[in-house]
Order: structure tokens, then C-alpha cells, then sequence
């Protein structure tokens, strides 16, 4: 085996209302080359309680401060976001970016059509702030693609349950993560980031379209997106084979197919 394989270290984040048992299934393919580490979000699994979402810029700072330099950043969804923010304000930092579910705007708007529409991100978040419960069936639901297996399903429930069910200083953590989402755009910066971009995305994810994927990657100087056929937005999940592949493709610089 190519010894810089076993030298490459990747940085893991997960997405809203998730922790980093998620990855566990990619896990299984990416230790076999890599060194992995998975940071939770603020509010979610284990996360230290010191931290929080509602500076972000603050929470970039102690990712940048608490993680070793020249690393390949994973992320997926919010975690990917969280990514590009990082990439953007400490470049020489993140020595490739791999956003998987993630795109640089996650709200639609007149110059960003393909993303998701402003009004149904709003009114869930309404939902989550008076009917968390309601809101987080809802959000099952977008997460599973048709073909889903009941495994799968039950996987996410039992995140979603894990990170509902908290003290309602998590619960606020959460909501400072939809405002995460609402917020950000990093068009304009993600251009000067000199690394490697890849975007990967299922076919039917309902939050994070292909096409906004497709145009995140024309956007950044070294982008790339790959498309898995018949995945939604729980593809590190659903298909972990697949995005395993694709990540150390992207990683080890080989063709990604």
C-alpha cells in the first residue's frame, strides 16, 4: 500500500441534527488508508458543551486552533458548510475540501435558483420552534429517499432522537444551526480558496439539488461534483460504498468515476 495513503489525514463533519455515528459505515472503508477524526457540532452527541453555534465565526477559529493543519476536510451537509467556511478564512489550513450534500448557498434566491426554496426552509424552522417533534417527522422524511432501507431509517431516527431529545440548551444549539443554513452563502469567497473543491450529492436529495452542486463546482478555482445515482440526502447512510470511493479517489488524486 502507498505509505502517503496511510499519512492522510481526514477531518469528519456531520450534518443538522446528526452526530458522528454517521460516518461510521464510510469508516469502514476510509481507515483502511486514512486517519480519521470526527468532530461533533455544538449541541449534537458528545459535543463540549463550551462551544456553540451562535459565533460562528468564534467556532471557525476553534476548529482552525484544535485540528491539525493540511488535513482533507469532510463534510456533510452543515458540517460541509461549516467546511467551506473554514477553507475560506483559513485557507492553507484545509489542503482539499470534499463537500458531500453541500452546497455554497443553501437557500434559493433570484442568482441561486437550483437550491431549496427560502419559503419552505422558513416555515419548517417555525415548525421546529413551536412543534420540534412534528418538525424533526418532517425532516425524517426529506432525508430518506425512495429505496431507503428500514435500517437506514431507523439509524436516523435514533440521531434525530439523540439530538431532540436534550436539555433545551442543545435544543437552542440546533436552532442556531437552521440560522447556520439560512445564512450562508460563500460565493463570493470560495473563488480565492486554492484547494481542491468536490461536491458529491445523491440524485434525489430534496434539500441539496445536483444542480446547485453542479454550479457550486463552476464556482471555485479547483471544483469538481459527482452525482450518486438513486441517493437522497442521507447518502453517507444509504450508500457509504459509494462515497467511501469517491472520497479516496478525490483524495488519493485518482479518477473519480
Amino acid at each position: 500500500m502507498n505509505r502517503s495513503w496511510q499519512r492522510t489525514q481526514l477531518i469528519l463533519l456531520h450534518g443538522w441534527a446528526m452526530n458522528s455515528s454517521c460516518w461510521d459505515d464510510c469508516l469502514h472503508y476510509l481507515n483502511r488508508s486514512c486517519r480519521c477524526q470526527s468532530i461533533e457540532l455544538p449541541g449534537h452527541g458528545f459535543a463540549d458543551h463550551r462551544q456553540s453555534l451562535s459565533d460562528r465565526k468564534k467556532f471557525i477559529k476553534y476548529l482552525y486552533k484544535t485540528t491539525p493543519g493540511g488535513s482533507v476536510w469532510v463534510g456533510w451537509s452543515l458540517g460541509g458548510m461549516l467546511a467551506q467556511q473554514l477553507a475560506c478564512h483559513h485557507p492553507s489550513h484545509v489542503k482539499q475540501l470534499i463537500c458531500i450534500a453541500a452546497n455554497l448557498k443553501f437557500l434559493c434566491s433570484d442568482d441561486w435558483p437550483s437550491a431549496l426554496a427560502a419559503n419552505d426552509f422558513y416555515s419548517f424552522a417555525a415548525l421546529f420552534d413551536n412543534h420540534s417533534n412534528q418538525a424533526m417527522q418532517g425532516f425524517l422524511q426529506l432525508l430518506c429517499a425512495p429505496g431507503i432501507t428500514q435500517s437506514v431509517k431507523l439509524r436516523l431516527q435514533t440521531m434525530i432522537r439523540q439530538s431532540t431529545n436534550q436539555p433545551a440548551k442543545k435544543n437552542n444549539e440546533l436552532r442556531r444551526g437552521l440560522n447556520c443554513l439560512a445564512e450562508h452563502d460563500v460565493r463570493t469567497m470560495m473563488p480565492t480558496y486554492p484547494g481542491t473543491v468536490t461536491f458529491i450529492g445523491g440524485e434525489r436529495d430534496r434539500l441539496v439539488s445536483p444542480a446547485s452542486l453542479h454550479a457550486s463546482s463552476r464556482i471555485v478555482a479547483h471544483g469538481r461534483s459527482f452525482i450518486i445515482p438513486h441517493a437522497g440526502h442521507a447518502l453517507i447512510l444509504s450508500h457509504p460504498r459509494h462515497v467511501a470511493q469517491h472520497i479516496l479517489d478525490c483524495v488519493h488524486d485518482r479518477s473519480c468515476h
